[in-house]
């Protein structure tokens, strides 16, 4: 796909260079790292969830968490509308490099049934 066309990007539900990989979201909110819940609008390059960042979008934490994630969701997808858009008129998108020295990758394999049980513990809080 890299080689196909001229720009991919990536909705990521979680704040690269923190949260990379799988359920970034559900991550930060496992290590209650609240100030990092977030969705990164980045391009897609070979590395996983490493290119550079389009857009971050952060919600307010401290609403309810129906109302939080709603309006986390809403606003990416918006945003990212407007970033495609905006690479079909003018070719290009402001971005910048992301220092992945921060945070971690997270697998698929790290996402089981304990972790699941943290998180769900977590939001009810």
């Amino acid at each position: 796909m890299l080689e196909l066309a001229p720009h991919v990007v990536n909705v990521h539900f979680g704040l690269t260079s923190y949260y990379r990989g799988i359920n970034g979201i559900e991550n930060a909110i496992i290590i209650e790292d609240l100030g990092r819940i977030g969705i990164t609008i980045h391009y897609v390059v070979s590395k996983v969830d490493a290119g550079e960042i389009i857009k971050v979008v952060i919600g307010d934490h401290n609403q309810p968490p129906e109302k939080f994630f709603q309006t986390l969701n809403d606003t990416a997808i918006r945003e990212y509308v407007n970033v495609v858009k905006t690479l079909f008129k003018d070719g290009s998108i402001k971005s910048k490099p992301q220092d992945i020295t921060f945070g971690r990758n997270y697998r698929i394999r790290e996402w089981n049934y304990k972790k699941q049980n943290v998180l769900a513990e977590k939001i009810l809080e």
